[in-house]
């Protein structure tokens, strides 16, 4: 079977017709996986190593390597950011804890979703899927099976948080008319690795990041996830397939407030080695 099984999940196609054998995909790979004959033709052995990282396709100009069926679309001569405009997105960024009534858009929710499919992930995997409600009962029912199931844990700060709980002032998902869950298949992983969490934080937080470009505000939604991650029922109930850990939820909605200013930090602090 060609490529790593342990990384390779879409062998890269070469279409010898299109490619003009300006090696650019022989420089980028990192696995060696291209050969090139004595008279520059670059071809794909049946046994390589390729990890899926797709860039050999992403740097050629003319196309002619495909995965997944397709080839990938071109990307606009200017591609970048202002670095002001992006600091200043990063800095307006909020943990919106209210909102509006107002339903998020589905397709609008799945462009955001779907652009995290780009995002690093360890060993290029792309473990992630995602169940999206938007069901304004279901949503409730299962924040209030949260409540409960907090209300019971005994911490003085969870009982009182969870004491303000009602039908209008909503302690989890805040009113929120989207649950993004966020779940992943372990059997297929390398084992000891921590790619659970660390590939769904980088998802989410570009997905919340892309949101606020589209005047959506998010809120990471860490005790459910724990309830949740102990109550297969309620998996269930939620749409999580069987087998699948829950590893983040995040809710998406309409901001009712309107910040004005950023919110005061205290800096990082950074150590230089020169």
């Amino acid at each position: 079977m060609p490529g790593n099984p342990m990384f390779c999940r879409e062998t890269p196609v070469l279409d010898a017709d299109t490619c003009i054998q300006c090696q650019a995909c022989v420089k980028e790979c990192v696995s060696s996986v291209f050969k090139v004959a004595e008279d520059g033709a670059v071809s794909i052995p049946e046994d390589h190593d390729c990890i899926t990282c797709g860039h050999c396709a992403a740097v050629c100009p003319t196309g002619a390597i495909s995965m997944y069926g397709k080839v990938p679309a071109k990307l606009p001569e200017d591609r970048t950011v202002a670095p002001e405009a992006m600091r200043r997105h990063i800095m307006s960024r909020r943990s919106i804890r209210s909102y509006k009534p107002t339903p998020v858009p589905k397709e609008l929710l799945g462009e955001i979703l779907a652009a995290t499919s780009n995002c690093p992930c360890a060993c290029n995997l792309h473990p992630l899927a995602y169940t999206v409600i938007t069901n304004p009962a279901l949503i409730r029912d299962i924040e209030d099976k949260c409540v409960a199931k907090i209300s019971e844990v005994g911490m003085p700060m969870f009982k009182n948080w969870m004491s303000h709980h009602t039908e209008e002032e909503r302690v989890i998902f805040r009113g929120a008319p989207a649950v993004v869950i966020c779940h992943i298949d372990e059997r297929g992983l390398p084992p000891g690795k921590h790619i659970d969490s660390t590939d769904t934080a980088i998802a989410l937080t570009t997905a919340e990041l892309l949101a606020t470009s589209h005047g959506l505000g998010a809120l990471w939604i860490g005790l459910a996830m724990g309830v949740m991650g102990k109550n297969p029922e309620m998996r269930r109930q939620a749409g999580v397939p069987d087998g699948r850990k829950v590893t983040g939820i995040m809710t998406f909605g309409y901001p009712a407030p309107r910040f004005v200013r950023e919110t005061p930090k205290e800096a990082q602090p950074i150590t230089w080695m020169e």
